[in-house]
C-alpha cells in the first residue's frame, strides 16, 4: 500500500531542513543592489569635491605636505612640468590621492555589501587591483604621451586615481577567474547585471579621462590645462555618468542573471 503524499509534497513547499540558510529573494537582492550602486555614484564626486575643499582649506594644512606652488613655469610652454605651477595644480594632486584613499575604503564596503562577498576577500582584491592597476594606468598614460620622469608624481597620483575608478571594481567582481576576465574586459561581454556595472564603470572612467586630455594641447593658456587635472575630473564624472546609466538601464543579456 503506498502512502499518500502530503500537500507539501504535491504543492512543491516542503518546510526548509533544519540549519539551512534561507534563500534570499532574487527580486529582492537585485533592489538593495540598485540602491547601493546608485548611493555609490553619489560618494564618488561628493567624495572628491570634499577631498578638494579639504586640502584647500590652509587649516588642514595637507597641501603643503605633497608640495610648494612654483608660478615661475611658463604654461604656455610646458604643461607637462614636475613642479604645481599653480594652486590649483597642488590642490587637485593633493585631492586626487585623498581621494583614492577614502573612496577606495568606501568601495570596500560598498562592493562587499552589494555582491555579498566577505570583506577580507574584497580588501585582498582591492590591495592587488591597486598595485597591480596604478603600474597599468601609469603605463598606459606614458604610452598616451604622459612624459616618463618628468612630473613623474603628478602620473602617479593619476594612475592611483585611476585604479581605484576603474580596475578595483573590477578586481572585487571578477577576482583571479581569468576567464571572466577575458570575457568581460578583453571582450567586453558581461553575462551578468554586476560585470556590466563594474565594466561601465571602468570604461566610464578611462573614457572620462581620455576625453579629459583633449584640452590639454589647446593655446588656452589656463591653469586647470596642466596635466593631470582634466584627465583626473574627466575621469571621475565618466564613471559617475557611466554607472548611473549601467544601473538605471540594465544590459539586456545580464537582466536574468545573478552573479
Amino acid at each position: 500500500h503506498a502512502s499518500t503524499p502530503s500537500v507539501a509534497h504535491i504543492e512543491g513547499t516542503m518546510p526548509p531542513k533544519p540549519g539551512a540558510k534561507p534563500v534570499a529573494d532574487p527580486k529582492r537582492v537585485a533592489g538593495l543592489r540598485k540602491l547601493t550602486m546608485l548611493s555609490l555614484t553619489c560618494t564618488v564626486p561628493t567624495w572628491f569635491y570634499g577631498s578638494y575643499l579639504f586640502v584647500k582649506d590652509p587649516k588642514s594644512g595637507l597641501a603643503e605636505i605633497f608640495g610648494r606652488v612654483d608660478s615661475s613655469t611658463d604654461l604656455s610652454q610646458d604643461r607637462f612640468h614636475s613642479v604645481f605651477a599653480t594652486p590649483i595644480e597642488l590642490h587637485i594632486h593633493a585631492a586626487s590621492i585623498v581621494f583614492s584613499m577614502v573612496i577606495l575604503a568606501s568601495n570596500m564596503m560598498t562592493l562587499s555589501a552589494a555582491f555579498r562577498i566577505s570583506f577580507r576577500i574584497v580588501a585582498l582584491r582591492s590591495a592587488v587591483g591597486v598595485a597591480a592597476g596604478t603600474i597599468f594606468m601609469c603605463t598606459f598614460s606614458v604610452l598616451f604621451g604622459a612624459p616618463l620622469f618628468q612630473a613623474a608624481l603628478k602620473t602617479l597620483a593619476f594612475g592611483l586615481t585611476m585604479s581605484v575608478l576603474a580596475v578595483v571594481p573590477l578586481a572585487v567582481l571578477l577576482g583571479k577567474n581569468y576567464e571572466r576576465w577575458i570575457r568581460v574586459v578583453a571582450r567586453g561581454q558581461p553575462e551578468t547585471q554586476g560585470e556590466a556595472q563594474m565594466l561601465a564603470m571602468a570604461g566610464g572612467a578611462v573614457g572620462g579621462a581620455w576625453l579629459g586630455a583633449l584640452p590639454i594641447p589647446l593655446d588656452w593658456d589656463e591653469p586647470w590645462q596642466a596635466w593631470p587635472i582634466t584627465c583626473t575630473l574627466g575621469a571621475v564624472a565618466g564613471q559617475t555618468v557611466a554607472l548611473v546609466v549601467a544601473t538605471l538601464r540594465p544590459a539586456k543579456k545580464a537582466v536574468n542573471k545573478t552573479d
